[in-house]
């Protein structure tokens, strides 16, 4: 690279006549590779708008080359010149439509700007150009999930010749099938990816969660029990299909054999499981020490958007809440999010969570939010306000009440010992979960709920409202006229109803969040009541009452 032009780069973001050299420089006769060196640079540096405008100047002068074209369009992309962008991709896209990363480019950007149509057509075009390609059907479906177009994504594996006889992409689908609510689809679907190949762990977990099985004949139980049986199969598959089993067995009420099959299947994760208490602790210290009293500004207007969070234990009826709050034509349901503790995360830079929050401007906050609302699912509707039901928010209210002043919280709660027995027989995919693989940790992990809870309540400037299952289960439209009202929503009887017009749900509740209110759930622990005393003993020794 010339010397003169290298100098200049390495003071470009100090000094103005470095900035001044280069762009008189890029009116010049300078090599190709050497320009591309300039932008590189510029854009390793974070400079984008400068690697822009070095790339632009190229494009004039070699307007067919499509690497220069690509380079541009994503610059201008990263420089936030979208409309700008959009044409310069879309131009490469037609031209190369199996070329990768320009469609990935093109489709953020449309997606970024809030146009998941747009989005959805740029990544589908790259996928049909490029065959039928299992990596490529998996990332566009991939994708259009995360853009909350669970319908679309689920046509383009439909559409594939390769997804009616591959079993991993078979049981991809069949996932997207559940979370749509189609089960009977998903069943035949699933059935046939295990009888192909054993080994798909996951898809036993999902072909479990298919309906609540009556009889052993229909159910496939004896399938799950020959898995097991099957030389070869690693840990993790033999846990999944093992928690598979134990839930198809608790279904049939075979509650002996389905405790002993869940703690040979808790046995199995806790090998692997990274379960770490004095993090944790550190944890909890931290937020007492970021979060102290008074540190959390009381907001005395109403303008601002008021998001509702629920939260709690994991399997403390979370998804129940979020299904009947998001038939109000208020709210729009959004699943389990992660913004929160990412943003978090981005706000604390390398002070890290939660301590790097201790000195930010509120300034800070009111950027992030708006950041919360730009990444969103870009399908959700733009009026409504947003449910975001991730259980483990529970950690991070002190942080959502310096983003959304405004924001609703409301607390799942339900008995420790029923909460401790769901942990027991579910298989999580999340190493955040890692506590739920042994009795000691569950119990550990429940007490810094509540510690933490009571934290939150005693320092929250708005209230948090509390739901116990109990009562949401045994009363429905009590409990829920009274949630709506603490909300400041007025009742409608749609939140009673269930059944069609769910949407996505993408949890282990997936079935029964479609049904009516399910009363069996409560007092669950007293079926296991002959088995059930490893998990009582351990919540009593964290000085948690367990009846049961």
């Amino acid at each position: 690279m010339n010397p003169d032009i290298a100098a200049a780069l390495a003071r470009y973001g100090e000094e103005p006549a470095a900035r001044r050299l280069l762009r008189a420089r890029r009116r010049d006769h300078v090599a190709t590779g050497d320009r591309l060196e300039v932008a590189q640079a510029l854009t390793a540096a974070g400079h984008h708008r400068g690697a822009a405008l070095w790339l632009a100047a190229m494009h004039r002068r070699d307007p067919a080359s499509a690497p220069v074209a690509y380079r541009l369009g994503n610059a201008l992309r990263m420089a936030g010149k979208s409309r700008a962008a959009d044409p310069v991709l879309e131009a490469v896209c037609r031209k190369h439509p199996a070329w990768a990363e320009p469609a990935h480019s093109l489709a953020w950007l449309r997606r970024q700007r809030g146009d998941a149509a747009g989005a959805a057509a740029a990544l589908e075009r790259w996928q049909r150009a490029c065959g039928d390609d299992s990596r490529v059907l998996l990332s566009t479906s991939g994708f259009l999930q995360d853009m909350g177009l669970g319908e679309r994504a689920e046509s383009v594996l439909a559409a594939s010749p390769r997804a009616s006889r591959e079993p991993g992409l078979m049981a991809e689908r069949a996932g997207l099938l559940l979370k749509l609510g189609r089960f009977g689809d998903a069943e035949g679907l699933l059935r046939e990816a295990v009888g192909r190949a054993p080994g798909l762990g996951g898809a036993w977990l999902r072909l479990a969660q298919v309906r609540r099985w009556e009889t052993p004949e229909d159910s496939p139980l004896g399938l799950m029990r020959a898995a097991l049986t099957r030389p070869g199969l690693d840990e993790p598959t033999r846990a999944a299909i093992a928690f598979a089993a134990a839930k198809v067995e608790d279904d049939l009420g075979h509650y002996g054999e389905a405790w002993q099959t869940a703690t040979t299947a808790n046995g199995l994760r806790a090998r692997s499981a990274r379960f770490d208490r004095a993090d944790w602790t550190r944890y909890e210290t931290a937020l007492r020490r970021v979060f102290a009293p008074g540190c959390i500004p009381e907001q005395g207007d109403d303008e601002g958007p008021a998001p509702v969070f629920i939260v709690g234990m994991p399997r403390s009826g979370t998804t129940l809440v979020e299904r009947r709050l998001g038939r109000h034509p208020a709210l729009v349901p959004a699943g389990e999010l992660e913004l929160v503790e990412r943003l978090g995360i981005e706000l604390a830079g390398a002070s890290g969570y939660p301590d790097g929050l201790a000195r930010l401007a509120p300034e800070a906050f009111a950027a992030a939010a708006a950041q919360w609302r730009a990444r969103l699912p870009a399908a959700l509707p733009g009026a409504a306000d947003v449910i975001d039901k991730n259980p483990l928010n529970f950690l991070h209210l002190g942080l959502i009440a310096r983003l959304f002043p405004r924001a609703r919280i409301v607390h799942c709660r339900r008995d420790p010992l029923d909460t401790a027995l769901s942990l027991w027989f579910q298989n999580f995919a999340h190493a955040r979960n890692d506590y739920a693989y042994r009795a000691a940790d569950i119990a550990w992990m429940y007490a810094l709920y509540r510690r933490v809870m009571d934290f939150w309540n005693e320092i929250l400037p708005r209230p948090v409202h509390t739901i116990d299952y109990e009562s949401l289960v045994a009363a429905p439209e009590e409990a829920l006229r009274r949630l709506a009202a603490k909300l400041g929503l007025a009742w409608t009887p749609a939140m009673l109803e269930s059944g069609g017009g769910d949407g996505t749900i993408a949890t282990a509740s997936l079935w029964q969040a479609r049904q009516p209110v399910y009363r069996g759930s409560a007092g669950r622990s007293r079926r296991y009541a002959r088995w059930i005393a490893p998990l009582r003993e351990a919540l009593e020794r964290e000085g948690i009452a367990a009846g049961g």
